[in-house]
């Protein structure tokens, strides 16, 4: 599987970058969103691939980061959902807040992402809540999951310090269910769930303060 490149940009274009590695220049369709947060052409970049390959056509994606490309991999299991979509998805909203609205069936901010209507955005919700592929954790020792998993919460783009807060709460609530934090994905992945859930639930809840003092 081709998971990720490193090269020098050579094109930043509107829906597409390309990525000297080599002796080969790759074009790698991606998001609005990446290709702004791309440097300036002639400069070296990481980005993190897919490889999409169907009989009538073959094309790479490039993302700037993991959690945009696990993000794509999880739309693209939805019926009915294409990469072409999925790509103007990522386009119109943040990570963090797709993530937040899919698992808060956040049906009218979804419907705002420009291209998604109300019926793909209902599939798209009871698809993925509670199911989405959130990036993975490097080591399951508790100092270093809490520092990987607010690392990826910041790459999502939440605040470094709510999540890292949001974090220690969740690790302290798997790791009382079960007595200890065993070194398993599925404890890893509990946590970084858990943490998630709390995010939204802040921000959920500070808008409708921020809505109840407009109002008022």
């Amino acid at each position: 599987m081709l998971y990720s490149v490193t090269g020098r940009l050579t094109h930043k274009g509107l829906e597409e970058a390309h990525v000297q590695v080599g002796g080969l220049e790759l074009e790698l369709s991606s998001s609005a969103r990446t290709l702004e947060a791309l440097p300036a052409p002639g400069s070296e970049v990481k980005m993190y691939t897919f490889l999409y390959h169907r009989e009538d056509q073959m094309r790479l994606y490039g993302f700037a980061t993991p959690a945009e490309r696990s993000l794509f991999l999880d739309l693209l299991r939805v019926g009915g959902v294409g990469p072409r979509l999925v790509i103007r998805i990522l386009s119109g909203i943040e990570a963090s807040e797709l993530v937040q609205a899919l698992e808060t069936n956040d049906l009218p901010r979804l419907v705002q992402i420009p291209g998604l209507g109300n019926k793909t955005a209902q599939k798209m919700v009871l698809a993925l809540q509670g199911k989405l592929s959130l990036p993975p954790i490097a080591t399951a020792r508790t100092p270093g999951l809490e520092e990987d998993i607010t690392a990826a919460l910041a790459g999502m783009g939440f605040g470094t310090r709510e999540a890292r807060t949001a974090v220690r709460a969740a690790i302290k609530e798997v790791a009382g269910e079960g007595g200890s934090l065993s070194a398993s994905s599925e404890h890893e992945q509990e946590v970084l769930r858990r943490a998630v859930a709390r995010l939204s639930s802040l921000t959920a809840e500070r808008a409708a303060a921020t809505g109840s003092r407009t109002n008022g």
